[in-house]
């Protein structure tokens, strides 16, 4: 279907073997393509994480007996350089998105974090603040991380209100448009509500919230998987040519392989909080080491 009309039907054999349409066509070809190459050896260090591990503690109560500790993040370390993107896979409960949040100190997480070669380990929220801006996350679910009381504009200006209080209302919707044009949004649309966008449209809203404070690093916390795969495909070269522009760092979590294996240049597998295999992009799909990183890419890719 397109548009609410029916444009193709018929066997699985017959749509997936032999489509008439250009639209099925085009569907079936949405898959994100190339590769990114992987940064020079001299590029700077942006983050390093060193020994993460994360626990939480499950249950409890008076009835139900003492807590039980569940390790989420055991003892992982990262080196992300400018202008690289590490792609993080595995499957649901791995212990991915929470290896990211702890890196940004947005959960508790032992173990060591360097930004810029700056032990914030222990930074408190005060301290925290200002690197906030140069440290961001766009999350999952386009649908539920705006809000539906504000504009697209007031949206995507949210975080200028905290780190940049001097700008005018002039200056800021200056800055809003600028930024829904990077994301190929029509500034025009401003002043519309979350609910007047698709679902690719709101992944945009919220890339543009997060490049509008001109960050070093972006956290993407499954950012395509609500998403259909022809929006995907955008969105991928949407993020590329983001990152050719302003050199930014990108931590990409997901467990849709072929997107990673087209985003990132490094990759990390993890399974129950560990990581079992890491590598170069290509290394890591052509010759993958580990049981559990081909049984992943058979499921995903039907290698």
């Amino acid at each position: 279907m397109r548009r609410g009309e029916l444009v193709e039907q018929g066997t699985v054999t017959e749509i997936f073997d032999s489509p008439r349409h250009d639209y099925t066509r085009m569907l079936l070809a949405a898959d994100p393509t190339g590769t990114k190459q992987p940064v020079g050896p001299d590029a700077r260090r942006l983050i390093e994480a060193q020994d993460m591990s994360v626990t939480f503690e499950l249950g409890g109560g008076f009835l139900a007996g003492p807590p039980v500790e569940l390790k989420a993040v055991d003892r992982v370390s990262l080196t992300l350089r400018e202008g690289q993107t590490i792609g993080i896979v595995g499957e649901s409960g791995s212990g991915k998105s929470t290896l990211g949040r702890s890196i940004l100190r947005l959960i508790h997480g032992d173990g060591r974090i360097f930004f810029q070669g700056k032990d914030i380990s222990h930074a408190d929220r005060r301290q925290m603040r200002p690197l906030r801006r140069e440290l961001q996350l766009v999350f999952q679910d386009p649908y539920g991380s705006l809000s539906p009381r504000m504009t697209a504009g007031q949206i995507v200006t949210e975080g200028l209100l905290v780190h940049e209080p001097q700008l005018t209302a002039r200056d800021r919707d200056g800055r809003a448009i600028e930024a829904l044009r990077e994301v190929g949004l029509d500034p025009a649309s401003r002043n519309r509500y979350p609910h007047e966008f698709s679902g690719g449209q709101r992944q945009r809203l919220a890339i543009a919230r997060a490049i509008i404070l001109k960050p070093r690093l972006i956290v993407l916390d499954e950012p395509t998987s609500a998403l259909d795969r022809s929006v995907q495909k955008q969105i991928v070269e949407l993020l590329r040519d983001l990152q050719a522009r302003h050199g930014l760092s990108y931590l990409f979590i997901s467990h849709d392989l072929a997107v990673v294996r087209a985003l990132a240049d490094y990759v990390m597998v993890m399974k129950s909080g560990r990581v079992v295999e890491e590598g170069d992009t290509a290394a890591i799909f052509d010759h993958p080491r580990e049981d559990y990183t081909r049984e992943l890419m058979a499921a995903a890719l039907g290698d």
